[in-house]
């Protein structure tokens, strides 16, 4: 699964809660990020960030999958 930017950008604007804990941290720091640099160039960085999370982890982010792909 890969998250687009425009998911991305709801991730970062949005309050969700995942059973991650480290997924919750990362989204809680690239939204600190984005909210000081709200760029296309962030909101990329953010995205390539968060696939290379998932891809890492995706086999314990089960649950967290059907939250994102709800976006």
């Amino acid at each position: 699964m890969n998250i687009t930017p425009q998911q991305t950008e709801k991730l970062l604007k949005g309050n969700y809660i995942f059973s991650l804990w480290s997924f919750s941290m990362m989204i809680t720091k690239l939204k600190n990020i984005y909210a000081k640099d709200p760029t296309p160039t962030t909101l990329h960085n953010s995205t390539k960030e968060l696939n290379a999370f998932i891809e890492k982890f995706n086999k314990v982010m089960g649950a967290d999958y059907s939250i994102i792909s709800k976006l």
